[in-house]
């Protein structure tokens, strides 16, 4: 009788302190549903801005103005090369299809300049060619075109054909160029003007002077 009566007590106070059988149970929560995205979260805008015009020229995707067939030099690039040549300075800059000045290098900066003997030698050009190179890299650029006028061509060529014999010129500076002392064959070896020493100087410095070919679809 004693040990009913005391299970009689548990009960009661199990009952009153709200621990019943469901108090021995585990509880369980409901599921909580995701939240839906806004319908406006789905909307495409119409117009679409690119933050990043760089990617599309690197992909080879970039548009390229074409013009006209009688246009020359070709407006068909993404970057130009453009060297201006005065009486006492040397100036490289990269143009934009835009027209837009990206990178710039002259002989007018004091920077390059104060480590020149001579602002319009070859050695100028080719100092400028690796700052220019040097600079196109840190603004992300690694290619571009070079298109020279007949006459930027013509003189930087004097003596190109010269340099293409250049072992036969060796040859005749055993004793012709000895004896002539003629300033104009001294050009013989040559073998690179100031143009060409300023392609090859960014040519080295890591950039390629030829844009890839577009991806038409």
């Amino acid at each position: 009788m004693a040990l009913r009566s005391r299970c009689w007590e548990l009960l009661s106070v199990c009952r009153n302190s709200g621990c019943g059988a469901a108090a021995f149970s585990t509880s369980s929560k409901p599921e909580v549903k995701p939240a839906v995205d806004p319908p406006e979260n789905e909307a495409v805008a119409p117009e679409f801005t690119n933050r990043n015009p760089r990617n599309l020229e690197l992909l080879a995707l970039a548009r390229k103005e074409r013009g006209w067939g009688t246009v020359w030099p070709s407006r068909e690039f993404w970057h130009r090369l453009r060297v201006t040549r005065t009486q006492h300075h040397i100036e490289a800059v990269v143009e934009h299809r835009n027209g837009q000045v990206v990178v710039s290098a002259s002989t007018r900066e004091w920077a390059i300049k104060k480590h020149l003997y001579s602002t319009k030698d070859v050695m100028a050009c080719e100092s400028i060619g690796r700052v220019l190179a040097g600079r196109c890299l840190e603004a992300g650029i690694s290619f571009m075109v070079h298109q020279p006028t007949p006459w930027e061509a013509a003189s930087d060529s004097v003596f190109l054909f010269p340099c293409t014999l250049k072992g036969f010129a060796l040859i005749l500076d055993i004793g012709y160029l000895h004896h002539n002392n003629s300033s104009i064959y001294q050009g013989l070896f040559m073998c690179q003007t100031e143009m060409q020493r300023l392609r090859n100087a960014m040519t080295e410095g890591g950039v390629v002077l030829q844009e890839p070919r577009r991806i038409y679809e």
